[in-house]
Formats: structure tokens, C-alpha cells, sequence
């Protein structure tokens, strides 16, 4: 079957042409995704919405027959589906980018990877309402249903109210799931910050652009599933390399931020010691651990993870 270059698109007429005000772009990067990326797409194509969705989904030269069912998908859902196959692996990081640019022109983008999926018709509708009426929000997120390779499932963040949160709070802890993001759309979908390109945390890094713009706000419906299994870019590593590119991402956060959140980055990367080596000491001061720990124990509180 046909596939497109990187700097091609399938010839169909596209939703794009006739954007209505509220428009939501969602954005999908896949790689070798075919057990799962029919799912994927069909969870967006059963949205019931009073606006526009037009789906962008980037295929990062697939090798094992995900591309031909993004084409198969773009046929059946004419005009519904803007597909683009990479002629070579770029990687997640510059195949993000060259999405969430082509998402740009809505007012909207939401995100759900090729191995995940929505399982709420109305999952759009009611994060679109809620911004819309709210403009100091920026960012609108809800629960996600975790489901493990071996069919065990837990809630994401289980928090049973809905709440709100800010990018200080992000800074402390990374407890948006990817699948649950609804984003207005600001001008770093266009000129994303040159530390952007190749950073292995694009995702955590979006979500915080975003949170400096506006407030956070969680919807406490499960709307989506979250897939882990050994194909995923971030559960295929060893514990090690999790925990260490983990702190890597948030060094890096850091220094891209000029340090301005550093106390809750470092606070961040306390929990995620605990949470990967938690009979460990941390190698810190008694009295500089005592008062990370008071403040780490705040924090968790605050968001009603304790």
C-alpha cells in the first residue's frame, strides 16, 4: 500500500479548510504500534463534539505494518485524518515537533499516542466546555486508567475530586498522563524553544510551557487508557535507566527554565528516588532531608495523593 514521505500528505480533503472557532486538533506520534494503533484512532473517530476534530497522526517509519492500517484508516475516515509517514526514523522527539506544528492552527490540541486510547465519547466536549469558560485555565487533564501488559489496571492519579493545580506544582511532580492533555494552543506549537529538539522529556517539557501561561485543571472522570507494555519508549528500559533518564529530564528542566522552579525540581527528583529505591537513604544532609521530606509530604497532601 502507498505510503508518504515526510514532507507529504495523503490528497484528501481535510477539515482543516473549514475550521470552526473551536476547533480541536489532537496530535498522535506512532512507531510499531500495529497491535494497538486501530484502537487509538477508532477512540477519536467516536467523539461526539459540537466543533470540528481533525486528527494529525505521525508514523515514524513503522516496520511492522502500522502504516499500512493508518492508510486503511485515513480510507475509511475520509477527511478526518491527516497522515504523515516518515521515509526515515527521526525519533519521538523532532516526529513530536513536526506534529504539533501541523496542530497549530486550531484553537486546541489534545493528545493521545498511537498505544493509547480515549474511552469516553463526550472526553472532548466536556474539557473544550470547561476551557472555554475559563480562560485562566491553560491546560485541562482528567483521570487515566493505567493497564499494565498483563491485564493489570489502576487509576493514573486517582484523585476523586476535581481540582486545580499551576506549573508549580507540575515542577514538583510530573502527574500529568500524556492521554488526558487538552492544551490551548500559544506560539511555542510554532517556534518551540531550541532545548526542545532531541530532549527525551517533550512531553513533561509541553506541559510545563503550557503551565506558565495559565492555571491547571483535572477532571476526575476516567476518559482514557494508558498502555504499558515492553514497546513503550519509557517502560522498555531497565529500572535503572528509568530512574536515571528520569533525573536527567528533570536536570534538564531545570536549566531550560533558568532554575526557576529549582527547589521544586529538586524536590521532584527526592520522590522519584524514594519511589524507584525506597529503602535508600538519599545522600543529603539529616537536616536538608528532614525539611525535603516535610515539604515533599505538603505537597502530596495538597493533591491528595496522602
Amino acid at each position: 500500500m502507498e505510503t508518504v514521505s515526510e514532507n507529504q500528505e495523503l490528497d484528501t480533503p481535510f477539515m482543516s479548510k473549514t475550521l470552526c472557532e473551536k476547533t480541536v486538533s489532537v496530535y498522535m506520534i506512532t512507531y510499531n504500534h500495529k497491535s494497538y494503533i486501530r484502537q487509538a484512532v477508532e477512540s477519536i473517530m467516536m467523539q461526539q463534539t459540537d466543533f470540528a476534530v481533525e486528527l494529525f497522526i505521525g508514523d515514524d517509519n513503522s516496520t511492522d505494518g502500522t502504516t499500512d492500517i493508518c492508510n486503511e484508516l485515513v480510507h475509511e475516515y475520509p477527511g478526518r485524518i491527516n497522515l504523515t509517514v516518515n521515509s526515515v526514523n527521526i525519533g519521538p522527539s523532532e516526529n513530536a515537533i513536526n506534529i504539533f506544528r501541523k496542530c497549530s492552527g486550531a484553537k486546541y490540541i489534545a493528545i493521545c499516542e498511537g498505544d493509547d486510547y480515549w474511552c469516553d465519547e463526550y472526553k472532548l466536549q466536556k474539557q473544550v466546555d470547561f476551557l472555554e469558560a475559563n480562560d485562566e485555565y491553560a491546560i485541562c487533564f482528567h483521570e487515566v486508567m493505567v493497564l499494565r501488559e498483563n491485564g493489570q489496571k489502576e487509576f493514573y492519579n486517582n484523585i476523586e475530586v476535581n481540582k486545580s493545580f499551576n506549573v508549580v506544582d507540575l515542577a514538583h511532580n510530573n502527574f500529568i498522563a500524556t492521554v488526558s492533555c487538552l492544551f490551548r494552543v500559544y506560539d511555542h506549537f510554532k517556534i518551540f524553544p531550541t532545548w526542545y529538539k532531541g530532549f527525551a522529556g517533550n512531553d513533561y517539557g509541553l506541559k510545563l510551557l503550557n503551565a506558565t501561561k495559565g492555571e491547571i485543571y483535572y477532571i476526575k472522570d476516567c476518559m482514557a487508557v494508558y498502555r504499558v507494555h515492553n514497546g513503550g519508549i519509557w517502560s522498555s528500559q531497565t529500572h535503572t535507566e528509568m530512574y536515571e533518564n528520569g533525573i536527567k529530564v528533570i536536570d534538564s528542566l531545570n536549566e531550560a527554565f533558568n532554575f526557576e522552579y529549582n527547589e521544586q525540581f529538586e524536590i521532584a527528583k527526592k520522590l522519584r528516588h524514594e519511589r524507584f529505591y525506597p529503602q535508600q537513604n538519599i545522600m543529603v544532609e539529616e537536616s536538608e532531608y528532614a525539611r525535603l521530606k516535610s515539604k515533599l509530604k505538603d505537597y502530596l497532601s495538597k493533591i491528595g495523593l496522602t
